[in-house]
């Protein structure tokens, strides 16, 4: 019996080790002010105690939540490693994106963001953020030259050239991040970063069609695609609505008005 104990421990240790099951923690802290900005007042800023910070799916529903204690809130729980995901952090004071991976996550809420870091994926999809931040800089510092020095009669032929130098530069920055990280969760956030500036379902579908199947159909881009054609049809439905409208005779509309039309001598 005292040989079977041991054997068992061993075989229990050897079955965890295997498991794809990983842990992952969420330490999160509330970072504030004494005073918030409140359009043209500085108010107080009030206690946060008792206030909910939200984890959400990709299609915005709840999965949990937790309550913020002393400006601190904490998640944990467990994480196929084979299978990362991304979910949305929100509090009444702002929404991010988080990886949810193996590791401790450490998610910092201020009061015009949410920022993560700790994990790969985390600490990646902020040095991108910052990098991106700095060239968006950088650029809107150029854009400030020309304008002290043209006034408002600063000529297109200047703008343009500027912004393209600007998306060139953006997407080799992002190009070079996805290079790096061309799998897993790493290789999604870049490539929905690449392309963030499709117009619609259909310039996404054709921007994200050279890349590998599953981050084609990975759950951050496909709910991305069926955002936009939520919106898409809701527009096409508007404009149905508009055109019903418009056919409509001036008798028709008046009658619907109550009103009759004079009838003719």
């Amino acid at each position: 019996m005292k040989r079977l104990i041991p054997a068992i421990l061993l075989l229990i240790t050897l079955m965890a080790s295997c498991s794809n099951e990983k842990p992952y923690t969420i330490q999160g802290r509330v970072e504030l002010p004494d005073s918030l900005l409140v359009g043209d007042s500085l108010m107080a800023t009030p206690s946060l105690e008792g206030w909910q910070v939200y984890m959400l799916n990709l299609d915005g529903e709840s999965i949990d939540s937790v309550e913020i204690s002393d400006n601190q809130f904490y998640f944990e729980g467990m994480v196929d490693k084979t299978d990362p995901y991304f979910v949305y952090l929100a509090s009444d004071l702002c929404v991010g994106l988080i990886a949810i991976e193996p590791g401790d996550i450490e998610v910092v809420i201020d009061a015009e963001s949410l920022t993560a870091t700790g994990t790969p994926t985390n600490d990646m999809m902020i040095d991108i953020d910052a990098t991106l931040l700095n060239l968006q800089q950088d650029t809107y510092a150029e854009m400030a030259a020309l304008t002290q020095e043209y006034g408002e009669a600063m000529p297109d032929s200047l703008i343009m050239p500027l912004y393209q130098d600007y998306m060139s530069k953006y997407n080799q920055v992002v190009d070079s991040f996805y290079q790096a990280n061309s799998e897993g969760l790493a290789a999604v956030y870049c490539v929905n970063v690449l392309t963030s500036h499709a117009q619609g379902s259909d310039d996404l579908v054709e921007a994200i069609s050279d890349y590998p199947e599953e981050i084609q159909n990975s759950p951050l881009l496909q709910s991305r695609l069926a955002y936009l054609r939520s919106i898409e049809s809701y527009y096409q439905m508007l404009e149905g609505q508009m055109q019903d409208t418009t056919s409509f005779s001036l008798e028709d509309l008046m009658h619907d008005a109550q009103i009759s039309t004079p009838e003719a001598n």
